[in-house]
């Protein structure tokens, strides 16, 4: 059984994504809050995964680095419609091993939870575009075919 907490500031998508995962014979939904305010509770359930929104008063980004220094083994799933390079970055450096947006279909966030809590990372559409744009070299820069062999 996955145990799953969702922080969302936004009540009608955070009980739509709670009733949809709820459905999941595999999941057990175990905290639900709109802030950190109810941290201690988090702490206390221990999720195996935790959904969270960075889009949250204060600095979602120090919550997501909270979370993971006090619940170093909850795998962390950003799940926010911020679709920006700073906001990305930060939550990846500080912990999340997931960042998706609210776009994503009920279905993929589903299957994110399910394979961030089998040790995989998740990043789809824009986000892992501005992810891979970021390592990309120009191609004028990279080495000749030959220097590969």
């Amino acid at each position: 059984m996955i145990t799953v907490s969702v922080i969302d500031y936004n009540l009608p998508y955070r009980n739509t994504l709670i009733t949809y995962l709820e459905k999941a014979p595999d999941l057990s939904v175990v905290f639900t809050d709109e802030s950190l305010t109810g941290l201690r509770q988090l702490l206390k359930a221990k999720p195996n995964v935790l959904i969270i929104d960075i889009n949250l008063k204060g600095s979602g980004v120090d919550a997501v680095r909270q979370v993971k220094e006090a619940l170093p083994a909850t795998e962390i799933i950003v799940l926010t419609v911020l679709d920006d390079k700073e906001k990305i970055f930060a939550s990846l450096a500080a912990g999340a091993t997931g960042y998706l947006l609210k776009t994503e279909s009920l279905k993929t966030i589903l299957a994110a939870i399910r394979s961030v809590h089998r040790g995989d990372g998740v990043i789809y559409g824009s986000v892992a575009r501005t992810v891979l744009s970021y390592f990309q070299i120009p191609v004028n820069s990279l080495p000749s075919i030959d220097a590969y062999h």
